[in-house]
């Protein structure tokens, strides 16, 4: 299973559907044996990431951005792939309405 961009663009409108609190967040996406995973981790504040991101160069010569300290969920440093970030300004009211 490759993560193509068409892929990381599905995973993070999945995760803009789940309701969060007001802040920003960033999706990082790995492939293990059980298939593709994710982990949405919110920033410390709106100019802060919580994981500072850098650039890995895979084996055919692609550079992309990846975890550069460990993931809340354990992961090290490099296993996840930064799908991109979003921002939510308010909590959605009671009836689940944005």
């Amino acid at each position: 299973m490759k993560l193509d961009q068409q892929t990381a663009q599905s995973m993070l409108r999945a995760a803009m559907r789940v309701p969060q609190a007001p802040g920003k967040y960033d999706v990082f996406a790995w492939i293990d044996g059980d298939g593709l995973h994710t982990i949405t981790v919110a920033w410390k504040s709106f100019t802060k990431r919580s994981v500072a991101l850098e650039t890995a160069v895979l084996e055919e010569g692609e550079e992309i951005q990846t975890n550069a300290g460990p993931l809340p969920n354990g992961m090290g440093r490099n296993t996840g792939r930064y799908v991109g970030s979003f921002r939510v300004d308010r909590k959605p009211d009671a009836a689940g309405e944005p």
